[in-house]
């Protein structure tokens, strides 16, 4: 492995461990410690990495799942009109490209 490798692979360990603990405090402990546009941020860095090191990606990486575990007390709820994501759009840029 390269250097570069390397540095990538421990990079994208550091990012998981801390998506999945932050997605615990969110979605589980309903405590948030970061910004979503923070979170949005991490979750872009270990894409870029794993796209640039296809071979780093692994089946328990946050990018390879949707969400985490919910708290206890939510029930399902149907919504009339279907809850679109913006993609994390993060400028009017982006917006118009999800709007396309």
């Amino acid at each position: 492995m390269t250097t570069a490798t390397v540095d990538a692979a421990s990079r994208a360990r550091e990012l998981r461990e801390e998506i999945r603990r932050h997605d615990h405090l969110y979605h589980v402990m309903d405590a948030p410690e970061i910004s979503d546009a923070a979170f949005d941020r991490l979750m872009r860095e270990l894409r870029a990495i794993e796209e640039a090191h296809p071979g780093l990606v692994s089946s328990d990486s946050p990018t390879q799942r949707v969400g985490g575990a919910l708290a206890d007390g939510f029930s399902e709820v149907t919504h009339r009109r279907p809850m679109l994501s913006l993609g994390n759009a993060f400028d009017a840029d982006e917006l118009k490209v999800w709007h396309t």
